[in-house]
């Protein structure tokens, strides 16, 4: 509810807020929302600016964040369809595109650790769809001119992806 009023209010193009990663043991939620509320800070910033200080490449993940629909529309950012880790160059891609970002920090957001999920477990067509998206967030570089300082974080990202590709 609080990141939904943040993004309506702020006519941001995204919102992202902060996540920690629980065992179901561990899952312990705040009782009510005043914990919320006086631990709650944003910051403004631009999605280079958040690429450049924030984004790791293992943690492209789309759940965090709140996208304003039509700033897909506007930018023609769609998913790669049919693959897995899809999240890593769509995710770069909106860092790149979105102009006013609002970064909310406080955990919103769960993630349970010690479960099955569709990235976990290693397949062929598993390190295909890497190397794709890998690929796509290479090409990435060739969407505008960019400084120095992103185009050497898109290298560096991409190193990281091949890397734990190769793991």
């Amino acid at each position: 509810k609080r990141l939904v009023h943040e993004a309506i209010s702020s006519k941001a193009d995204m919102v992202i807020a902060d996540y920690t990663k629980m065992t179901d043991e561990e899952i312990d939620l705040p009782q009510n929302s005043s914990t919320i509320d006086s631990n709650y800070e944003t910051k403004e910033s631009t999605g280079k600016e958040l690429f450049l200080k924030e984004l790791d490449p293992d943690q492209c993940y789309v759940w965090r964040t709140l996208y304003r629909t039509a700033f897909f529309k506007e930018n023609g950012i769609i998913f790669i369809p049919k693959i897995c880790y899809e999240d890593v160059p769509f995710t770069h891609e909106c860092y790149f595109k979105a102009g006013k970002c609002i970064r909310a920090s406080y955990p919103f957001y769960i993630y349970r650790i010690g479960h099955p999920s569709i990235t976990s477990g290693v397949t062929i067509k598993k390190g295909m769809d890497y190397c794709i998206a890998i690929v796509r967030t290479w090409e990435l570089i060739y969407l505008r001119d960019f400084s120095r300082i992103i185009i050497k974080k898109i290298k560096d990202d991409v190193f990281v992806s091949i890397s734990a590709l190769i793991y």
